[in-house]
């Protein structure tokens, strides 16, 4: 969720706030147009998980996104690590046994995706679990 801070009935650091307060554990940044100092520390008091003001780059934004996505699926690296496989996504390369090869895009992007769907089955054609549909 991204909430939009100048909403007409419920601005977004309020509905943060609330969602906060329900205990919704959905990682929550803040793009906006408002980058006085005061709208930041209260964004980020309100719960956000990250705040960008506007003008930004798209890189930075991309590059925000993966970080709050891996912290919340409990990473605090972005090189992903299982028994003997790293991947890092900053070089889409992948290490196997010590042995370091390159990706295309497209394999890496599968390859980044599968930790986070660990222990579910996936159908070929929607990336959804299998026998959902």
């Amino acid at each position: 969720m991204v909430p939009d801070l100048g909403l007409p009935r419920l601005d977004g650091v309020s509905a943060l706030r609330r969602l906060r307060r329900e205990e919704r554990a959905l990682p929550m940044p803040i793009f906006t147009a408002r980058d006085g100092w005061r709208e930041h520390v209260e964004g980020i008091d309100a719960g956000a998980d990250d705040y960008l003001a506007k003008p930004f780059r798209m890189e930075e934004l991309v590059a925000r996104l993966r970080a709050i996505l891996r912290r919340s699926a409990g990473h605090d690296s972005p090189v992903l690590k299982g028994s003997s496989v790293e991947l890092d996504p900053r070089t889409r390369g992948i290490g196997v046994a010590g042995r370091k090869m390159s990706l295309t895009a497209l394999e890496h992007r599968l390859l980044a995706f599968l930790p986070h769907r660990h222990g579910h089955a996936l159908d070929r054609g929607t990336g959804e679990g299998a026998g959902s549909g």
